[in-house]
C-alpha cells in the first residue's frame, strides 16, 4: 500500500515544484522586462500574473504591435497524449460554443516544451500521433481581458464590505449566465461542405478520451447527427468563478471549458457510474456539482440538468455571498458537503432582502430530481418575466 502511495506523493510534490520554479522565473523575466511569449507570430509582452491552478498560469499580456491587452493562459501538458487532447479540447470546445454570453477564442497555438520555444499552429497537431502527444507540450488561449474580474471576485467585495447586490441587477447578471449556457444546451451541428476533411465533419467528436472515460463511449457510438440537428452539451463547472464580469459591469461571460462533455450520458452498468462520478469529481467544483453527480445510479441519463442546479447555486452565492451548501456545519464543524449537496439541506438567511422571485427561481434550479428542475429556455422565460 505504502509502495504505491509514495510515487503518487513525490510525483505530486515535483509538480509543486515546478509551479514554484515556473512562476519565480517568470517574476524574474518580468523584473527584466524581456519576457515575450509568441502565438502564432504575434508577440505578447507578459505584464503581469493574473492567476494560477494545478497545470495553467493567466497572464496579463500586451500586444507588441498594437499594445492591446489580453489575458494569455498557458496550460502545460504534464500527463502525455491525455492531457494534450484534453487541452485541445478546450479550445475546440470555445470555438464551436460561440455566443454573446460566451468568453470568445482569439488565438490558441501548440509549442513544444523543448526549451526552444518553437511554436506550431494548432492545425499541424497530428491529433493522434501518439509520439507527438507524448512529448511535453505547452498549450496557448489568448483571451479577451476583462478587468473587472469574475463574479466570485465581486461576491467577495460585497462580503467585506458587508453590502449586496441590487436585486435587478443580480437577476441581469444571472440572465446574462443563463443565455451563456443556452449557447451549449442548445448547440446545433453546423453545415459542413461535403469535400470537408472527415475530422471538420464530425463535429459531435468526444472531448473526452473513450479509452481514458469509457462512461462516455456510448456517446461516440450514437448517431453523429447532420446539419441543424441539436446536440446538447454540459459545462459541467458553472460558478461565480467561471463567469467573467464585462467591462461596464452589467453582463458575464461563460468561460473555461476544459470540463464540458456531451450532455447525454447513458449509464449503463456500474462501470459506466464509477466513471462518470470519477468525471465529476475530477471536473465539477464539489459546492456547485448537482447531487447525481455524487452517486451516479446505473439504468439512467445524466443530462444538461447538471448545469441547471449549477445555475441554481450561483444565484443562492449572489444573493447570500456564499453557495447554499457551504455553511458553517459543513465548512467549520466538520459536517459533510457532498452529503448536504444529496440531500439538498439548505436554508434562507433570517435578514434575507430579496423578493420571493428570487427565492423561486433558487428552488426551482435547486431540485434535486433533475426533471423537475426547469430546462434553460423555460429558465430564462422566467428570469426575464421576474425582471
Amino acid at each position: 500500500m505504502l509502495a504505491d502511495v509514495v510515487p503518487q506523493v513525490l510525483s505530486q510534490a515535483t509538480l509543486y515544484v515546478q509551479d514554484a520554479w515556473y512562476a519565480l522565473w517568470q517574476c524574474l523575466s518580468h523584473a527584466s522586462g524581456s519576457s515575450v511569449v509568441h502565438v502564432n507570430g504575434t508577440a505578447y509582452e507578459i505584464v503581469r500574473l493574473l492567476g494560477e491552478g494545478g497545470f495553467s498560469m493567466v497572464y496579463l499580456v500586451r500586444d507588441a504591435r498594437t499594445h492591446e491587452l489580453y489575458a494569455l493562459k498557458k496550460i502545460r501538458c504534464q500527463h502525455g497524449p491525455e492531457s494534450v487532447r484534453e487541452a485541445l479540447a478546450e479550445i475546440e470546445a470555445m470555438r464551436r460554443f460561440r455566443g454573446p454570453h460566451t468568453l470568445p477564442l482569439v488565438e490558441a497555438a501548440v509549442v513544444q516544451d523543448d526549451g526552444r520555444g518553437a511554436s506550431l499552429m494548432l492545425g499541424q497537431v497530428p491529433a493522434h500521433d501518439e509520439e507527438s502527444l507524448r512529448a511535453g507540450k505547452l498549450v496557448y488561449l489568448v483571451l479577451p481581458y476583462m478587468p473587472r474580474g469574475h463574479l466570485q471576485d465581486e461576491i467577495n467585495a460585497h462580503a467585506v464590505h458587508g453590502t449586496r447586490f441590487d436585486e435587478a441587477r443580480m437577476l441581469r447578471l444571472f440572465l446574462a449566465a443563463c443565455e451563456g449556457v443556452r449557447t451549449l444546451h442548445k448547440y446545433t451541428l453546423p453545415h459542413v461542405p461535403v469535400e470537408a476533411p472527415d475530422a471538420a465533419r464530425d463535429d459531435t467528436a468526444l472531448l473526452f478520451d473513450a479509452e481514458a472515460y469509457p462512461m462516455a463511449a456510448p456517446m461516440q457510438a450514437r448517431s453523429t447527427g447532420g446539419a441543424g440537428d441539436m446536440v446538447p452539451y454540459a459545462h459541467r463547472d458553472i460558478k461565480p468563478a467561471n463567469l467573467l464580469l464585462t467591462e461596464d459591469g452589467e453582463s458575464v461571460l461563460l468561460m473555461d471549458f476544459g470540463s464540458t462533455i456531451r450532455a447525454r450520458v447513458p449509464i449503463r452498468t456500474r462501470r459506466d457510474a464509477v466513471a462518470a462520478q470519477d468525471v465529476a469529481a475530477e471536473r465539477s467544483s464539489m459546492p456547485y456539482r448537482a447531487p447525481e453527480l455524487f452517486d451516479v445510479q446505473t439504468d439512467t441519463e445524466l443530462t444538461e440538468q447538471v448545469d441547471i442546479w449549477s445555475l441554481g447555486c450561483t444565484l443562492y452565492a449572489m444573493a447570500y455571498l456564499h453557495s447554499p451548501f457551504e455553511t458553517p456545519s459543513t465548512t467549520e464543524q466538520g459536517g459533510s458537503l457532498a452529503l448536504a449537496i444529496s440531500n439538498g439541506a439548505y436554508s434562507w438567511p433570517a435578514d434575507d432582502p430579496y423578493s420571493d422571485a428570487v427565492r423561486t427561481l433558487i428552488t426551482q434550479c435547486l431540485a434535486r430530481d433533475p426533471a423537475a428542475r426547469p430546462h434553460i429556455d423555460e429558465l430564462i422565460a422566467r428570469v426575464k418575466a421576474y425582471l
